[in-house]
């Protein structure tokens, strides 16, 4: 009877260390970050022009989003000259939106939302979508646009490092979503261009949103964890 019960004490205690071991290696939770009233103060807003440049101003407006405040941007954006088409940006970041691959597991994908209209403007209003800092570079995804007359929600799902780009024309650098990656902080941008005449663009961003999926738990620790389940019922047996 005491070598039944000192062999089942023994497997209990090697179970004990099998789930803590498991549990050390088990990757961060789902991460959310979201903002829906856009006080300024929380956040860093930049700018950057290309070509002949142009100008912007960025202001909190308490009534009128979804359902109140929200972010309202002005660009406007310079003639352009021969050959040389004019840009003017807008990159805005929330310094407590941060993620740390190396304590929190690498990134599989971001999912990304917000609400846009454009109050002033015409045609593709301005380019808007995510954007991440990591190691003092800006990385951007290029793929929506704030040219709508009403208020609509827009998503980007599944968003991988290959997403993300560097360079507007170039795309050929990526930021890094791996377990030894540095600290990324998370925001969005706005763009306006002309390979023509000078002209103004007003939108408005509320209801921001992202979420970052690491990479699952590998399915081999799990079979380890339950083959170690199994493994004690049969000794209780």
């Amino acid at each position: 009877m005491n070598s039944l019960i000192n062999g089942f004490m023994a497997n209990c205690m090697a179970a004990c260390v099998i789930g803590a071991f498991l549990c050390g290696q088990v990757h961060g939770e789902t991460v959310s970050f979201t903002e829906g009233t856009f006080e300024l103060s929380n956040w860093e807003t930049s700018t950057a022009e290309g070509g002949n440049g142009g100008s912007s101003t960025v202001t909190q407006q308490s009534s009128g989003g979804i359902p109140d405040a929200y972010c309202k941007l002005s660009i406007t954006v310079n003639s352009a000259g021969s050959f040389v088409r004019s840009r003017a940006w807008v990159f805005s970041r929330r310094p407590d939106t941060t993620y740390d691959p190396q304590t929190q597991g690498s990134i599989q994908t971001i999912d990304y939302g917000e609400h846009s209209v454009m109050f002033e403007g015409f045609g593709n209003g301005h380019q808007t979508g995510p954007a991440l800092w990591q190691d003092g570079t800006m990385y951007l995804v290029p793929a929506m646009l704030a040219n709508q007359s009403t208020w609509t929600h827009q998503a980007l799902n599944g968003l991988t490092a290959e997403d993300f780009v560097d360079d507007w024309d170039q795309r050929d650098t990526h930021p890094d979503f791996s377990a030894s990656a540095p600290e990324i902080t998370f925001g969005f941008y706005r763009v306006l261009a002309t390979t023509d005449c000078s002209y103004t663009i007003v939108t408005g961003l509320d209801n921001w949103s992202l979420t970052v999926h690491p990479v699952p738990e590998p399915a081999s620790a799990l079979l380890v964890g339950l083959a170690s389940l199994t493994m004690l019922r049969r000794k209780r047996r």
